[in-house]
């Protein structure tokens, strides 16, 4: 596409402006507190987004050399972030080969290609000083090898790390693209982005031009995308990089767009739809953040109903309830963990059923286990049978409230609606709570988007009394609930 001067300074500045309406419409961007890496994330972000742009520089060939060295400082600045940025090598490599076929000096590309490689040595011997051992030479510390060797032993379907255990159950290739579409960039972006990669992609394959940004942007996004997606980990944050370049490449596509088809009548229409359908979604996920933590809620409910003193059981690698306040303590009431993580046994069962004996409440404080186990009945057999025996009220317990924090579309209340908790919730569902006619229902999302920042807690209250015996015979043994329960 040519364009003068003045026409290729309109098309950045409305490439600027679409590019940040899109990426404020990224649903994982709208929350900055998904586990404890939003800082490492934003850094591999910004570095490779500077790293991306320095890449683009390559259009014009005989400035490459300038930008080598800052080339080589952000890949460095990237790696030191999130050592697998150091995937995006290939991305380097793909531009050599670009250069090489349009300048064929062999000469220019070892200069070039020796100072992205020095700056990166130096700003990574700075930034992530502990990767090395020494300080004359580039060997790398073998503690932290050893390191991320014991990390990739968690990986695999024999893991037994507690944290690891949600990913056996999923399905490579498919859980990361349908998680990412729905709550990682969200339904209307996630169209939009599917549609743009493959059109600019087709455009700039089969009209052949050769357009160096496009093609580099869409491969490096297609590449992460695809490589994370077969990963055994599938979490949303290890795409958080692409979300920028998608933002940007929706703008370009949207520009392209608009020139082709801004004469038809039904244009603006489509054009203010389209608007509403990304602002109202995002403004939807916003209603998360615009009420109080739901452990916090849950922590309010527990302070003005349960009897100080009360016996509350929690699940040991989940949080507790209640919180301590200004004006109450946890401390009020005696708080015990459920190692329910544990491989099923009998000595499992029967330090479980020994708490539970004593307990008068049980707080699940968000899907973190529940989900995870229940969907391992064939590893966790015992385990899923007290949960459906929990939630089903068969237990001896009854769900006295439940707190949730749904996005919500559609705000108001048609009164009190009780809510059935799904074991194997699907990945995406709408629901009516007690405050909102239309909300989606994200208990079978990725994890980490709702555990840490809306979680759902429920409050079981004893409402039957049995020994220790009992609940043992009724959890693990083989008999059926009516000769327990009558």
């Amino acid at each position: 596409m040519k364009l003068n001067y003045d026409d290729y300074y309109k098309f950045l500045v409305s490439l600027g402006i679409l590019g940040f309406i899109f990426f404020s419409g990224i649903i994982y961007y709208l929350g900055s507190n998904k586990v404890l890496t939003p800082f490492v994330s934003f850094w591999l972000t910004l570095f490779i987004v500077i790293f991306l742009i320095l890449i683009f520089q390559t259009k014009n060939v005989s400035r490459f050399l300038f930008f080598s060295g800052s080339l080589g400082i952000a890949f460095g600045l990237a790696v030191a972030a999130k050592v697998s940025a150091a995937l995006f090598a290939g991305i380097i490599c793909i531009v050599y080969i670009v250069i090489a076929v349009k300048k064929r000096n062999i000469v220019y590309l070892l200069a070039s290609g020796m100072t992205v490689c020095l700056f990166f040595y130096v700003t990574l011997r700075f930034a992530y000083p502990y990767l090395f051992t020494g300080s004359n030479i580039p060997h790398l510390n073998p503690l932290l090898l050893t390191n991320w060797q014991q990390l990739k032993q968690f990986d695999g379907v024999h893991t037994g790390f507690p944290p690891a255990l949600q990913w056996i159950p999923t399905i490579r290739g498919l859980f990361l693209p349908l998680h990412t579409y729905l709550w990682g960039l969200g339904i209307p972006i996630g169209t939009l982005t599917t549609v743009c990669l493959l059109y600019l992609f087709s455009q700039s394959i089969r009209k052949n031009i050769m357009n160096i940004e496009v093609i580099i942007a869409t491969l490096w996004v297609c590449f992460l995308f695809s490589y994370q997606s077969i990963q055994f980990a599938k979490a949303l944050r290890y795409v958080y990089p692409i979300y920028p370049i998608i933002a940007v490449l929706i703008g370009i596509f949207s520009v392209l767009l608009w020139e082709k088809i801004r004469h038809k009548k039904w244009v603006i229409s489509g054009v203010y739809l389209c608007s509403f359908l990304i602002l109202w979604w995002a403004w939807g996920f916003t209603s998360i953040y615009r009420m109080p933590h739901t452990r916090v809620q849950a922590s309010h409910w527990i302070y003005s109903n349960i009897p100080h003193e009360s016996r509350i059981t929690y699940e040991v690698w989940d949080d507790a309830v209640p919180v301590s306040f200004d004006t109450y303590s946890s401390s009020l009431y005696r708080i015990v963990g459920l190692p329910m993580y544990d491989p099923d046994s009998v000595n499992k069962w029967k330090t479980i059923t020994g708490i539970l004996e004593q307990s008068d409440y049980i707080a699940i404080t968000s899907n973190r286990l529940w989900r995870s186990l229940y969907a391992l009945r064939d590893r966790f057999p015992v385990t899923s049978r007290y949960y459906e025996l929990l939630f089903s009220g068969k237990l001896g317990f009854t769900d006295i409230t439940t707190v949730t924090s749904y996005p919500c579309l559609i705000p108001g209340s048609f009164g009190m609606v009780q809510t059935k908790t799904n074991l194997t919730p699907p990945p995406f569902s709408m629901t009516t709570t007690n405050n909102c006619l239309l909300a989606l229902n994200d208990d079978g999302a990725e994890e980490s988007f709702t555990v840490y920042d809306h979680p759902k807690v429920i409050l079981f209250k004893k409402t039957t009394v049995h020994t220790k015996d009992q609940l043992f015979q009724f959890i693990y043994g083989q008999q059926k609930p009516e000769t327990i329960l009558r």
